[in-house]
Parts: structure tokens; sequence; C-alpha cells
């Protein structure tokens, strides 16, 4: 019988959101994870350092993305996370007041 395999998930709250964004993923299994946030051009904005999780529901937040030290302009940004062999992608609109 085969395995069905389970896929992590990610969400990005709220959306659209202005300077703070929550960050919410959960793993099927323990494992190394990494995330990145990418700019509609496809520009790595900033990356979390990988780390170790165990399996279940994480939530990160995060206060005033930034881009090489300011922060980042209004537009649509891709949080992308890497688990293992899966990448899940969620898109996240920011806007600034």
């Amino acid at each position: 019988m085969n395995e069905v395999r389970r896929k992590a998930e990610l969400n990005c709250t709220p959306n659209p959101g202005n300077n703070h964004v929550k960050i919410k993923f959960n793993l099927p299994y323990s494992g190394e994870a990494m995330l990145c946030i990418y700019n509609i051009r496809g520009e790595k904005i900033q990356q979390l350092n990988p780390m170790f999780y165990p399996e279940g529901q994480r939530e990160i937040e995060r206060k005033r993305v930034k881009a090489a030290g300011s922060r980042i302009p209004n537009g649509i940004y891709f949080v992308l996370l890497q688990y293992g062999n899966q990448i899940v992608t969620d898109k996240l609109m920011h806007f600034s007041n």
C-alpha cells in the first residue's frame, strides 16, 4: 500500500497588511525549514535562517519587514517555505500608511 505524503502548509496574515505580518506554517514532519520573502521581480529581499522545527504548527511574527536594512515599498511579495523536498508559497500584499 502506498503511503500518502503529507504536505507543508503556509499562510500569511493579515493580507493585505502593513508593516506587520504573521507567517504561519504547518509541518507534517519534524525537519529543517527556511522562509524567504521575494518581491514581484523574483528578487530575494529577506531570508530567515534555516532552523529545525518539530512537526506541527508554527507562527513567526515579523514587524516592519525590511529589505537590506530599509522598509520594503508597497507591493506584492511572495513568502516561500522550503521544507525537505517541498516548496510552498503564499502571496502577501504590503501597504504602508
